[in-house]
């Protein structure tokens, strides 16, 4: 082959390897959807990345009953109405609206939708096409918890995750029920005294594992494996307009709320106050609905390019103002080059508020 073909060849593996996975499509763990309203994919999915904001639109149901076939593991009860959106009907809506797959990373397990305005029901009454799920969602501090291997694995999960019980949720598989709904003090059949220890087997996110051990004196009389979803409730802070990138975050763009969410994301630490986020840049673009995360944020511009800046230069107690342009954009804390007029170099020195530098001297 030709040097010049090589590098044509060359050329084009780079320019189709640079269009691939230009976005992240992430199930969120849980959403809530009116029954009547379409659910759409920004409702059950977080769109990382300019590239992927514009299937936010895409129809994963026409209504949000539409989700209560027997595909979805639909769940009435008195809780609610819920209903599983699972990766790979996620990818089927994505495909029936045209996404390029190929360009996008999709991750996530299911996203547990509560479905609004629907009637729950009391426990125990039938409910036509009602099917039984196969996990239960567990509140860690119910009456029927109390004393049992799965209040001593939420006590566990708790501490790992730095959570408070009260404001913490686990979803089990409905297999593993009976032997968390077991009381420690009768874990072992019979008169035998027990002990029953709990640790954590996985890293601290979204889906958590746990290793249980039941002793009989010194003897390991029962060892088993346990997954479960964890959700904690949090205070969060939504997008309600649509933000360009580097776009200021005001007050009416935000809304503090609660939602469930899971621990551990990749995306960074939920920002809990709109009081924190005021006042920064959208690192991105953002959707409406989405959850605000450290990830998404960046401090506000205090120096602009080209622009004159006070420069404050310290030595001892003595204190020197000039006048300088700066030579790139300065956040709070950053150090950045400015030359002062009729200078020929440039110095550094750290931006200390909207048009203000500040430089030490030995």
């Amino acid at each position: 082959m030709q040097p010049q073909r090589m590098f044509m060849l060359a050329g084009a593996i780079l320019l189709a390897a640079a269009g691939t996975h230009a976005g992240e499509i992430r199930l969120r763990p849980s959403a809530a959807v009116g029954a009547d309203a379409p659910v759409t994919l920004r409702d059950i999915a977080e769109l990382r990345g300019e590239d992927c904001q514009y299937l936010a639109g895409i129809t994963v149901a026409a209504r949000g009953r539409d989700l209560l076939g027997p595909e979805n593991s639909p769940h009435v009860g008195a809780a609610g109405v819920f209903a599983e959106i699972d990766l790979d009907q996620a990818r089927e809506a994505l495909r029936a609206g045209g996404a390029d797959l190929a360009r996008h990373t999709l991750s996530g397990r299911t996203c547990v939708v509560r479905v609004l305005g629907l009637p729950a029901i009391a426990p125990g009454t039938d409910h036509p096409g009602e099917r039984e799920p196969d996990f239960e969602i567990v509140d860690p501090l119910s009456p029927d918890t109390a004393g049992t291997i799965r209040a001593r694995v939420a006590e566990t999960i708790a501490a790992c995750i730095g959570a408070d019980t009260a404001r913490m949720q686990l979803r089990f598989s409905r297999r593993d029920l009976p032997l968390l709904s077991r009381h420690e003090s009768a874990a072992l059949e019979g008169p035998v005294a027990s002990r029953v220890v709990v640790q954590p087997a996985s890293a601290v996110g979204e889906r958590m594992i746990v290793r249980i051990r039941i002793y009989d004196g010194t003897r390991i009389a029962e060892s088993h494996t346990v997954a479960m979803d964890v959700r904690t409730l949090r205070p969060v802070v939504v997008v309600t307009q649509e933000l360009g990138r580097k776009a200021d975050l005001l007050p009416a763009a935000l809304r503090e709320e609660e939602q469930w969410i899971a621990p551990g994301d990749d995306g960074g630490e939920p920002i809990g106050s709109t009081a924190a986020a005021i006042g920064k840049q959208a690192r991105t673009r953002l959707e409406v609905g989405t959850i605000l995360r450290a990830s998404h944020l960046d401090e506000a511009l205090l120096i602009r390019r080209g622009e004159l800046v006070t420069v404050h230069c310290l030595r001892g107690s003595f204190e020197v103002r000039l006048r300088a342009r700066a030579r790139q954009d300065g956040r709070l804390g950053e150090t950045i080059p400015l030359r002062a007029e009729d200078a020929d170099e440039d110095f550094l020195a750290r931006v200390d508020g909207p048009g203000r530098a500040v430089v030490i001297g030995e």
